[in-house]
Formats: C-alpha cells, sequence, structure tokens
C-alpha cells in the first residue's frame, strides 16, 4: 500500500495513493497509519482522491484506526469518489466519518 504523509499545521494528511483499500492493502495500511498514531497524531485527513474501491476489509480497517486514536482525535475523508461515497452511505459509516471534497476542508474541519 502507498501512502504518502504530509502535515499541516497539526493535521497529518495521509494520501492514499492506491486505487483500493481492500483485504490485501487494510494491514499494512492500519501499520503504517497506526505507527504514527501511536507516535501521537490524532487529527487525520485521508485523502481518498485516487481510491476507486474500499471493501468492507478496508472499511473495518479504517474504522479501527478511528477506534485507536485517543480521546479528541478524529479523522476526516476528503476527495471521495462517487463509489466511495455510496458505500460509506450504504454502511451508513457517513455518519461516523466527515467526508469533505478537498484536503484543505478536511484540514479547516479539524483545525488546523
Amino acid at each position: 500500500m502507498n501512502l504518502e504523509f504530509s502535515k499541516t499545521g497539526t493535521v497529518l494528511v495521509v494520501r492514499i495513493v492506491d486505487p483500493r483499500i481492500d483485504a490485501h492493502a487494510t494491514p499494512e495500511l492500519k501499520a503504517k497509519i497506526g505507527e504514527r498514531i501511536d507516535n501521537g497524531e490524532h487529527r487525520i485527513v485521508l485523502d481518498l482522491a485516487n481510491v476507486e474501491l474500499v471493501d468492507s476489509t478496508g472499511l473495518g480497517g479504517i474504522l479501527s484506526l478511528l477506534k485507536r486514536l485517543p480521546r479528541g482525535g478524529n479523522v476526516v475523508f476528503s476527495g471521495c469518489r462517487p463509489a466511495v461515497i455510496e458505500v460509506l452511505k450504504l454502511t451508513r459509516l457517513d455518519r461516523v466519518f466527515s467526508v469533505v471534497g478537498t484536503v484543505q476542508e478536511g484540514v479547516a474541519a479539524l483545525g488546523s
């Protein structure tokens, strides 16, 4: 799983380069972002602009990252394609995660 990390103020931006978050990619996604959480990151924007598919394992992995965050931590999704938004709506995870159009909106939502 190819991830690119950057910081905007106190917000960690994670750009997911690969087009799929599935059973194959999820363990590495959880390990790489989980390491950042363990090192103190607690406000995260996931840039999903390149992601075409998120399966149930991927959703579970992302949800586990949210649960791993300390109190006051949050994850915001940015740049979601229509297929990803549809999956979030079907699973009602659009009620759990904020979904915004751009990384900049995500950073603003988390209060850089």
